[in-house]
């Protein structure tokens, strides 16, 4: 008789991994919050008011654990949570949020089921022992499991820093590598600090220097805009005046490879890969556009460039992008005067690329078609990593692999849901 024996129930661990759902959740611009478990992501009010800096996060099973705009800490009820106020973050003040691209973002602790990061950027803001990356630690075990913030505002680096800050998980899969951008001497070079967050300590900054870049435009005028990892963590996508960079990434030692520019006449701002890593997505605020580079053709990346789309409205622009659970991308509007928080079709539905790894048109841009309800964005989305990314197998620093061991015996069997990763 013939039997399918299985020697590890590692493979259990493994798919209950990608049906976390930590990102389920947004909560970004002036009171508004989507919840990502229906097929169209449905509105709900928050507490929140914020530019450009925001973050949020759920629990594994897609419920709200609780969202900060950097200065505030608000739980899933909407109640600022226990010594959950003046968080310092940079370019803001006690009735302005900030406008720090990619300001906060928070970082479940490795090694904890129940203890958060919330890393803030003091980017140009105050005198300069008032730059720098801090952080702070929320404990859900708390406050009838509703959380608490338990250690606030600890450095973490004092220096100066420029705006731009994204995560990655180590390739071990459980450590994180936190990615931030020191402000530049000049405008052919670009600085990066990475920082690694592992159960013990927080190490770093490792910094790496590229010059004999083009030229970026005078240092600092090109902080703005988002950086971004792909979904798989090999890349690093980085907007800065009228170019996106594109350098490799190594999730094992922390090192970053610079391997080509793009250019355009204009100031980019919001960048995102696709699910499959082939696709990048860059807004072009004073245009008003997004523009579409094929990254795994054949060819010049910038000979791929396909337009998505051109707002007709030239007092609106497409801000920042975000890849959301459902694996499509979606960009929030914003006025060109981000402070003017009025009411339009604009600021109050979010568009999205409904089929991003498909190539120029095809990918299906639906304008203006997910509610804000009767709040309004202003051009920032949650500043998310992938959560769900798991170790680089084989990799010479895979410290936590398990090994699924599998023997099977011309019988056929079944994987539950199919398709699965």
């Amino acid at each position: 008789m013939h039997k399918l024996y299985i020697m590890s129930i590692a493979v259990l661990v493994a798919c209950n991994a990608f049906s976390q759902s930590h990102s389920n959740n947004w909560v970004f611009g002036d009171s508004t919050g989507l919840n990502f478990s229906t097929p169209i992501p449905t509105f709900f009010k928050t507490s929140i008011l914020s530019h450009e800096a925001c973050a949020s996060i759920s629990d594994s099973t897609g419920i709200l654990l609780f969202y900060t705009n950097g200065q505030k800490v608000w739980d899933r009820n909407n109640e600022m949570m226990p010594n959950g106020d003046s968080l310092n973050i940079g370019k803001s003040s006690f009735d302005d949020p900030s406008s720090i691209t990619q300001g906060v973002t928070i970082l479940p602790k490795p090694g904890s089921n129940t203890m958060y990061y919330i890393f803030q950027l003091q980017a140009e803001n105050g005198p300069p022992d008032n730059y720098g990356l801090e952080y702070s630690i929320v404990e859900m075990t708390l406050n009838g499991g509703l959380g608490d913030v338990v250690s606030k505002n600890k450095d973490v680096f004092t220096g100066y820093l420029d705006e731009k800050m994204h995560a990655v998980k180590h390739a071990n899969g459980r450590d994180w590598w936190l990615t931030t951008m020191l402000s530049s001497a000049n405008d052919t070079t670009l600085c990066l600090a990475t920082f690694l967050i592992t159960p013990d300590t927080i190490l770093g900054p490792f910094s790496q220097c590229f010059t004999d870049l083009p030229d970026l435009g005078p240092p600092g005028a090109g902080s703005t805009g988002q950086m971004k990892f792909s979904q798989d963590g090999s890349k690093l996508a980085f907007t800065r005046n009228s170019y996106v960079l594109l350098f490799d990434f190594n999730r094992c030692s922390g090192s970053f490879f610079f391997f080509i520019s793009i250019f355009h006449e204009v100031g980019s701002y919001g960048c995102e890969f696709s699910i499959d890593n082939r696709m990048l997505y860059v807004t072009w605020p004073s245009e008003g556009a997004i523009y579409q580079y094929c990254i795994g053709c054949p060819g010049v990346i910038e000979d791929s460039k396909e337009t998505i789309y051109v707002s007709p409205n030239e007092d609106y622009y497409a801000g920042q992008l975000q890849i959301g659970p459902d694996a499509k991308i979606y960009t929030s509007f914003a006025h060109i005067n981000y402070s003017l928080f009025e009411y339009s079709i604009y600021n109050q539905n979010l568009s999205v690329i409904n089929d991003p790894t498909l190539i120029g048109l095809s990918c299906n841009f639906d304008t203006l078609t997910i509610s804000l309800g009767t709040t309004r964005g202003s051009g920032g989305l949650p500043n998310m990593p992938n959560y769900n990314l798991g170790s680089l197998e084989g990799s010479e620093c895979d410290t936590l692999q398990i090994t699924v061991n599998i023997i099977l015996q011309n019988e056929p069997f079944l994987i539950y849901p199919n398709p699965a990763s």
